[in-house]
């Protein structure tokens, strides 16, 4: 029987990731963006094998939400992850003598959360260090064996980036990131284009619609197909991106189907077995 875990968290990105990451390991989630909503929930389901509990949410902030679950008699036995971005000492001793499991902070990637409710729910070793992660190799050294078209995001934030990787992988493309401008326009002008680019138009150094630019003037970079993926909506956004040379335009937050929908459309199929082009 699978477990059922409830998941309080108001930011899209990161509540997305949870789900996404979750579900992939078969729990069962369930999913509320602020303290109404939570209550709500609380009142109409039977109690869930786990609850993931953000501190700062709208209505109702986590301490509170705490307190609540833990004098109602049929969920007082209930596991309790608090998540919080930070590591503030009086949060952390205020919610375990407020009845918390375990207190978790968030991580890019969200794998020490796995972790731990790996561990809360089945016993064993709990979060441990993680090993730095090996340096991904660019589109230029990339093995040939299985053809594995490669999509490169150039994302900031690091929830968004983590959800982006995790569907894209699933999918079975390779994937590249970068965090900044700057380092995307380094990969521009030293590596092989890759099969695709995701882009934010908001970005520490350069701007997506600088970086555009960059690539639309690059011999090699210039018919490399150009998701945008930004939170503005603005007419004259999207016309500036259209003009100087994006593929389409995706709104953040994003429908997980109609972003790889997107990529699926303008990006080869991925096939164990057959080579990827390197050359024009």
């Amino acid at each position: 029987m699978s477990h059922t875990i409830l998941c309080v968290e108001d930011e899209q990105d990161t509540g997305d990731l949870m789900k996404a990451i979750l579900e992939r390991e078969g729990y069962v989630v369930i999913r509320a963006t602020d303290g109404r909503q939570a209550i709500d929930v609380i009142d109409s389901i039977q109690p869930p094998s786990l609850i993931l509990l953000d501190i700062v949410v709208p209505f109702a902030n986590g301490f509170k939400l705490l307190a609540m679950l833990r004098q109602k008699q049929q969920w007082q036995q209930v596991p309790i992850i608090m998540v919080s971005a930070d590591s503030y000492p009086p949060d952390i001793q205020r919610t375990m003598t407020g009845g918390a499991t375990a207190y978790v902070v968030k991580k890019p990637g969200l794998h020490n959360l796995l972790e731990m409710v790996r561990h809360v729910l089945h016993g064993g070793p709990g979060p441990k260090p993680e090993p730095e992660p090996a340096s991904s190799p660019t589109p230029a050294t990339r093995s040939s064996r299985a053809y594995r078209p490669v999509v490169m995001i150039v994302e900031d934030h690091e929830d968004t980036a983590s959800l982006l990787r995790l569907l894209l992988e699933q999918e079975g493309y390779t994937v590249i990131r970068t965090a900044d401008g700057e380092s995307a326009h380094q990969l521009i002008t030293s590596t092989a284009p890759p099969d695709m680019i995701l882009l934010d138009l908001t970005l520490p150094t350069m701007s997506g619609l600088q970086l555009l630019q960059i690539i639309r003037m690059s011999p090699e970079w210039q018919w490399t197909p150009v998701l945008i993926l930004t939170a503005d909506n603005r007419v004259e956004t999207i016309t500036n991106a259209i003009n100087l040379g994006a593929t389409q335009y995706v709104q953040k937050p994003f429908v997980a189907a109609h972003l790889l929908q997107s990529v699926r459309q303008f990006t080869p199929a991925p096939q164990p077995g057959r080579e990827r082009r390197t050359g024009a």
